[in-house]
């Protein structure tokens, strides 16, 4: 499944940050940041989720790990912005 390979891509690659949507086709994206966050090997990397229901940030970042909320439509610089934020929050230098 999607997930599967998603996990092994990301165990592979180590990516800096993950970008998640909360509803996906067949999969819960606040599950998915939950195991993330969970998970010894992947607990590290910063997680922003994004959804059309921003109602749901508070508890994204509070109860399923996430590092940072974007409420759908956005604009890109609001983005940018926030995927720069995480990272240097982190000693990541963009």
């Amino acid at each position: 499944d999607d997930w599967q390979i998603a996990k092994t891509a990301i165990k592979d690659n180590d990516p800096q940050l993950i970008l998640l949507d909360v509803f996906m086709k067949g999969i819960d994206g606040l599950a998915v940041c939950q195991q993330l966050k969970r998970s010894p090997f992947t607990r590290h990397i910063p997680v922003l989720l994004f959804s059309g229901y921003p109602h749901i940030a508070e508890k994204a970042i509070d109860d399923y790990g996430a590092d940072d909320f974007l409420a759908k439509p956005f604009e890109v610089t609001e983005l940018l912005d926030k995927v720069q934020s995480i990272l240097s929050s982190k000693g990541i230098t963009v």
